[in-house]
């Protein structure tokens, strides 16, 4: 059997190691709340992060769809403008073979211009 003193100096042994253990694990558990608060602290920070950039890609989707909607108007309009330019260009391009084609207006010869000046026969001025 073991005598009472080298029983409690196992005990004494025993008890330093577990103070030891508790300190430690008191550090360990002051150590994890503390980056417990700071993961909460980051995924709070980026979820605010992240609901301010979805707004923002909101708004650039706003923006595109509304300049989708403005090229698409202005390419209805372009569209009407190239066909009405065509409209008109073919239009000129008409007249213009009309009047290349026509033949010229007959000149009147300088010899009949008295006779047109003269009054029929059987009237007179």
């Amino acid at each position: 059997m073991r005598d009472a003193s080298s029983t409690n100096s196992s005990l004494a042994i025993t008890n330093d190691q577990l103070e030891n253990r508790r300190i430690i694990s008191d550090n360990v558990s002051a150590k994890i709340q503390r980056e417990k608060g700071e993961l909460k602290r980051k995924y709070a920070a980026g979820m605010d992060g992240k609901a301010k950039l979805m707004a923002e890609l909101n708004g650039v989707s706003q923006d595109l769809e509304s300049l989708q909607i403005d090229s698409e108007k202005w390419h209805e309009g372009s569209d009407k403008l190239t066909d009405q330019n065509n409209k008109l260009f073919g239009a000129i391009k008409t007249n213009a073979t009309k009047l290349s084609n026509a033949q010229p207006a007959a000149k009147k010869d300088p010899r009949d211009a008295h006779r047109q000046e003269q009054p029929a026969p059987g009237h007179h001025r």
